[in-house]
């Protein structure tokens, strides 16, 4: 049996719409999430063709997205994200403190092998196969931060720091939202490219906010709280000083929704009920072999 992992979404996967869970999904009726309508789609999608990605995952042109393991590999869709956050903390100290990974979901295990096929497909690799390689090779299991080792005691260090206090700075960059097109049925148009270009930056105000005003929880015993609102400064013409504007929760929501009715407009939709994939078989068992991989570990450190 596997103990069920829950429902994940294109928001929790690391690669977005193009991330190897979802590629290894299938719709109910048993089509391969990129075999299915939807799917094929992402297939045609770029910057001056994002209409169907908008339609399906929003949220990939606002984060990032870049369909490396699709049927074009490297030339597959690229989209550069338009907002980012960092957080730079102020009096640091480092420590010798447990060092982080990139999480995978899914918990998919080194342990367990799988085999490449050249059409870009894999399956699960029988005990001691030749040519068997980690699911890292197909994008799947966690990445580890790169360890340091001490040259004279060959001993690996933990880097990790505590702060005084933390600095954050979001950007939202209209200039990569301006490079967005939005064409329907063969057919351009500027009041579609700017409705559509209006509510991707409303979307990203919208999570910006909403995350902030939340809170942020890096890891155990590392909780940031804003101390004061969020401001934001518009740079609207070179050589002007910025427009200054708070933006609060409702407000931002509310935004979000009048861009979008105002896009409908345009005939520019998306999706309102989630797009419902379940795993393949052979993500399954590879779920399932890392669960029981998980298992022998913990009980070979208690030993």
């Amino acid at each position: 049996m596997i103990d069920a992992v829950g429902c994940i979404t294109s928001l929790q996967v690391p690669h977005r719409l193009a991330d190897a869970i979802l590629r290894d999904s299938q719709t109910k009726d048993g089509i391969e999430f990129r075999k299915s309508d939807k799917g094929k789609a992402l297939n045609t999608v770029s910057q001056q063709n994002a209409t169907a990605l908008y339609q399906v995952c929003p949220s990939a042109l606002i984060f990032g997205m870049w369909d490396s393991t699709g049927p074009k590999g490297g030339l597959g869709a690229k989209f550069e994200r338009a907002i980012v956050s960092e957080v730079v903390g102020v009096g640091a100290s480092v420590g010798d403190l447990l060092r982080g990974v990139r999480r995978d979901p899914l918990e998919v295990r080194a342990a367990v092998k799988v085999l490449k096929g050249v059409d870009k497909n894999w399956s699960l690799a029988l005990a001691n196969a030749k040519g068997a390689v980690p699911p890292s090779k197909v994008n799947h299991s966690s990445v580890p931060f790169p360890e340091q080792r001490d040259e004279k005691t060959e001993n690996n260090l933990y880097s990790g720091a505590t702060i005084e206090y933390a600095e954050q700075v979001t950007t939202l960059s209209l200039i990569v939202l301006r490079r967005l097109r939005f064409p329907m049925n063969g057919s351009v148009g500027a009041p579609r490219d700017i409705a559509g270009r209006t509510v991707l930056a409303a979307l990203g105000l919208c999570a910006a906010t909403l995350a902030f005003e939340a809170g942020m929880g890096l890891r155990s015993r590392c909780l940031l709280w804003p101390d004061g609102p969020m401001n934001w400064e518009l740079l609207a013409k070179p050589g002007e000083p910025p427009q200054t504007f708070t933006l609060t929760s409702d407000d931002a929501v509310s935004l979000l929704k009048q861009s979008a009715e105002a896009a409908k407009k345009e005939s520019l939709t998306w999706e309102e009920k989630p797009i419902e994939l379940v795993p393949q078989q052979k993500l399954v068992d590879l779920v399932r072999l890392s669960q029981l991989e998980a298992t022998k570990e913990a009980s070979q450190q208690a030993s």
